[in-house]
């Protein structure tokens, strides 16, 4: 299964896409590897937020980070086609589950926007009740392009 690709903070530094290693519980941060740069790094969890198509603050406009940006666009083409229907992006600021870093995690579920409007206003509902919510939206989901269907390009 390939890693939650979230948008993590470090201090001094902007939001920035990364893949999500795992959870280091002693000092409640995540250990993350950077697109673009590769660099590893250890945001707190409350500076990670799953991906969403809406940047979580001011985006920067630098060279490295639009290098960063283009592999995160690579690294998705690959998950939709190697895991079809696995990927959707989040809603804006979701956090990220501790849940999600578990190794018994199976991501086997579509994600609609919609249906997270309550789940992310307040984050109040359990693991198991997004789970309940996700397999509900799965039934629902029309099956995503495969590598056989490329996405043209524009």
């Amino acid at each position: 299964m390939p890693h939650i690709v979230i948008y993590a903070k470090v201090p001094t530094h902007p939001f920035w896409p990364a893949k999500a290693i795992r959870y280091i519980a002693e000092n409640k941060t995540v250990l993350v590897k950077f697109f673009g740069t590769h660099d590893y790094g250890f945001p707190p969890l409350k500076n990670c937020y799953l991906l969403s198509e809406t940047y979580p603050g001011k985006e920067p406009n630098t060279a490295q980070y639009n290098a960063a940006k283009d592999e995160l666009e690579k690294h998705i083409r690959k998950i939709k086609c190697k895991f079809t229907g696995l990927f959707r992006y989040f809603p804006f600021k979701t956090f990220l589950l501790l849940e999600f870093l578990k190794p018994e995690y199976q991501p086997t579920v579509v994600i609609k926007r919609d249906a997270f409007i309550d789940f992310s206003a307040r984050y109040s509902k359990s693991f198991d009740e997004l789970m309940s919510i996700f397999s509900e939206i799965r039934q629902e989901q029309p099956p995503q392009k495969t590598c056989d269907s490329p996405e043209k390009e524009e």
